[in-house]
């Protein structure tokens, strides 16, 4: 009989992202993990916390728990708004040895209520624009 003395292997990465900031709200996260031969994976469980400045974070708050998968996929919802999550996966195997990997990425999202105001200011400054430009032409 072998003992499993070995932590499981963990990978965790963001899918379509391929700089560490996306602009929109929803994080596509996968992981893939494995014993390597072990006795088997017991708990994956993925934790996240916010920063606004990358100094001051929230405490961890528990995503989602599972058993034993060796793929996984989270869609992620930024509710906290502009600023990094850092997301950390811990996983143990079925003798409790664990690992555990995180990785941050920070989140910029345009705010959807100023893109009306924001557009119609554009619109009636390109129509200041075409009427100055009218009127210097009619005193030439």
């Amino acid at each position: 009989i072998k003992k499993d003395s070995k932590e499981p292997f963990i990978h965790l990465s963001f899918l379509d992202v391929e700089t560490k900031w996306i602009s929109g709200d929803s994080i596509n996260i996968s992981a893939f993990t494995d014993d390597q031969n072990g006795s088997g994976i017991g708990e994956v469980s993925l934790y996240y916390r916010f920063s606004e400045d990358k100094d001051s974070w929230t405490n961890w708050t528990l995503y989602d728990e599972d058993g034993y998968s060796s793929d996984y996929l989270w869609s992620f919802k930024a509710d906290e708004g502009n600023g990094y999550y850092q997301f950390r996966l811990v996983v143990e195997d079925l003798a409790g040895n664990a690992a555990s990997q995180s990785i941050i990425i920070g989140v910029n999202r345009l705010p959807t209520d100023l893109l009306v105001p924001m557009a119609l200011l554009v619109i009636f400054l390109i129509f200041i624009f075409v009427v100055l430009i009218v009127l210097w032409k009619k005193k030439k």
